[in-house]
């Protein structure tokens, strides 16, 4: 059963939106269209199980508002479908689907172009609200289910926004304390006040937590 979210614009739009969906895993893509589709502010899913297929469609004028594609594909992957993408729309909507063990895709996908990030984790409410957010030209960036965001940006010192920086930008513990002049163990202990505050848990959440807040060089 589909369980919308209670939003007055969400239930009654006034304009309906076309969605692209890429997945290799035809069940998990199945899924995907079934759920959509049945989004109040959606008009039509079509979907695809590889980024060649995709492209195709968009080459026989086919026009989507938002594109949610997997990152982890064959043969083509989803960096290589949103490079290709951006080389043919620069401003076509692209959502990307990630696990949290993806933190070094996170930061090409969000270099290459990517409108936002959303979990395989999440539930189809929470899906639901980042489709519509995305849809009315808002981006979203990668948040842990249940995390508390009790402390923003502010509250970081100036060292630990330098090393979330770096963790942003791939670097491990040692090449972030061989840049800084610091211990693998001090660098250690401020990834784990970073994420204290932020709130978060895996390294991946942090990567898009630095994107949110235009951390990244």
């Amino acid at each position: 059963m589909i369980e919308t979210i209670q939003h007055p614009e969400i239930q009654s739009p006034t304009t309906r939106y076309r969605i692209a969906l890429v997945d290799d895993h035809r069940i998990l893509l199945d899924g995907l269209q079934w759920i959509i589709g049945h989004f109040t502010f959606v008009e039509g899913v079509d979907s695809f199980s590889s980024g060649a297929d995709l492209l195709a469609s968009m080459e026989a004028g086919n026009c989507y508002d938002l594109i949610i594609s997997d990152i982890r594909m064959s043969p083509m992957g989803g960096l290589e479908l949103l490079e290709r993408i951006k080389e043919k729309n620069p401003l076509q909507k692209v959502l990307i689907m990630t696990m949290y063990d993806s933190r070094h895709m996170l930061r090409d996908a969000y270099v290459k172009g990517a409108n936002g990030f959303i979990s395989k984790e999440g539930d189809q409410k929470n899906l639901e609200e980042v489709v519509w957010r995305m849809v009315q030209g808002g981006m979203h960036w990668l948040e842990e289910p249940n995390a508390e965001r009790t402390v923003d940006l502010p509250n970081f010192t100036r060292r630990e926004r330098e090393v979330l920086s770096l963790v942003a930008q791939d670097l491990s513990s040692k090449e972030i304390a061989t840049k800084l002049c610091l211990s693998v163990e001090t660098v250690s202990t401020h990834r784990r006040n970073i994420l204290e505050k932020a709130g978060l848990r895996s390294s991946a959440a942090l990567v898009s937590y630095a994107i949110k807040h235009h951390l990244l060089p």
